[in-house]
């Protein structure tokens, strides 16, 4: 499961769509069906997986291929980094992908008020996609929707939890069986784990904020009661109290144990698909955000002996009605390009992904290798056998299923400017956690900025 924004302005996008001369008709082209051709139809899919998780998506694909025989997938890796603008190319050249994967929602809305991904509604009857409301949660169904319309559906969904590490905890005599049960907690636990070395340095970190993932911070703002956008006023509400409140608490970590020593801290660290190097597998971090594929990682990396644990996100203590339980919910959706030679048979193949043709593909999606890979963007997978098994071996699964209907999780925004808001709230969140803003400063920062492109557009 990836997370990860790449930048193409309103502006850009809209000259690269300008370069195809039938771009804004591509949406309009007539979807012929091809289920009842006697040879088979190739289609070509574009995803991101790379290393290990080609397999997986081969594993995808190969799963399809035994359900049906009218349809032939082939693959081809897009670096993510380049995604958006070599497929806005593609459709503006009149020859995209027929199905494409984005890890996440950011892009869709934009690419879909440009006419860039072709309705459910033009691809399947009106009972077919329907049913799409009913097997998603609303958090999955909405993510593929922008003014009403379904343009995409999700296939692994992704959650945030707290993981801590449990010989840590024991080695400075906290409950190993107890994570934290508020943020002041928290803040103690984080104090009390933090090791440094013989050069003042930090060996090890008890919690850390600073240079983490945009799902990460994110998650800690809704966790304050923070909200991205009112959906009834079509407001844009980055400056809101919590997502404040959210940042300032983060931001005292940064004052505590220092801006410059952090840096260093963090420079030395893997990435958080780093293998045996990733930061809570090799136990430079004894409490982190976690995603359930981290319950697949800690099986194939970690060492004999990795115990950890895993909680929703704390509450502010006597304010549990408010606080507490925050998360950052986001899916890969898959999308038909506007053009797509063959939109018929891209449609099959990302419904297949969605597990509403057979609910079994959910047990690859998300226990691929049967260890936890992500959760689901349907509550129909808890009644899949494969996946129901590793309750018993992954106790902490069900506590991601859990947080897909956290009261306070946060979404995406399905807004043309979804993209362009993501990145700048990360740049004014990192700028934050440097301590060169204050979180008011900031947020103000991004509302401001964000309001104006959307008036833009």
């Amino acid at each position: 499961m990836t997370q990860k924004n790449n930048g193409l302005s309103r502006r850009d996008m809209l000259k690269t769509m300008a370069g195809g001369a039938s771009a804004l008709a591509l949406g309009q082209l007539p979807v012929a069906s091809v289920i009842a051709q006697d040879d088979p139809v190739t289609i070509t899919y574009w995803h991101g997986w790379t290393e290990q998780w080609e397999n997986y998506v081969q594993d995808i694909v190969d799963q399809f291929h035994e359900h049906q025989d009218a349809i032939r997938v082939e693959p081809l890796v897009v670096p993510y980094a380049d995604f958006l603008v070599r497929l806005t190319a593609a459709i503006a050249s009149g020859s995209p992908p027929d199905v494409a994967t984005f890890f996440g929602s950011n892009e869709l809305p934009g690419l879909a008020a440009l006419g860039g991904i072709t309705p459910y509604a033009d691809l399947g009857s009106e009972e077919d996609v329907a049913a799409f409301q009913d097997f998603l949660t609303p958090a999955a169904y909405n993510g593929g929707v922008v003014d009403g319309v379904l343009y995409g559906t999700p296939s692994g969904f992704g959650v945030y939890d707290l993981a801590w590490n449990k010989s840590h905890f024991e080695e400075v005599g906290l409950d190993p069986e107890v994570g934290p049960r508020n943020i002041a907690e928290l803040d103690e636990m984080a104090a009390l784990l933090t090791v440094e070395d013989a050069d003042g340095n930090y060996d090890r970190m008890g919690l850390l904020h600073l240079g983490q993932g945009h799902g990460i911070p994110r998650s800690w703002m809704a966790n304050f009661g923070g909200q991205l956008y009112d959906a009834e006023s079509d407001a844009i509400t980055a400056n809101h109290p919590g997502n404040v409140r959210g940042l300032e608490w983060m931001m005292t970590y940064s004052e505590r144990y220092g801006v410059e020593r952090l840096q260093r801290f963090q420079s030395g660290l893997s990435g958080e698909r780093g293998g045996t190097q990733d930061p809570f597998v090799s136990e430079r971090l004894s409490m982190q955000l976690i995603g359930p594929w981290k319950l697949g990682d800690f099986q194939r990396f970690a060492a004999d002996g990795f115990r950890w644990g895993v909680t929703h996100l704390p509450p502010v203590a006597g304010e549990e009605d408010s606080t507490g339980w925050g998360t950052w919910i986001w899916g890969n959706y898959q999308i038909i390009p506007s053009g797509a030679p063959n939109p018929a048979a891209g449609y099959e193949f990302a419904k297949f992904w969605s597990g509403i043709t057979d609910h079994n593909v959910m047990a690859t999606v998300a226990a691929w290798k049967d260890t936890p890979s992500t959760t689901t963007g349907s509550t129909a997978a808890l009644e899949v056998p494969r996946i129901a098994a590793l309750f018993d071996d992954y106790p902490d699964y069900r506590t991601f299923f859990e947080s897909m209907g956290s009261p306070r999780g946060l979404t995406t925004p399905m807004i043309p400017v979804a993209n362009f808001y993501m990145d700048r709230l990360q740049a004014e969140i990192d700028q934050a956690l440097r301590l060169e803003k204050s979180a008011q400063e900031a947020l103000d920062a991004v509302q401001n900025a964000v309001e104006n492109e959307y008036r833009q557009f």
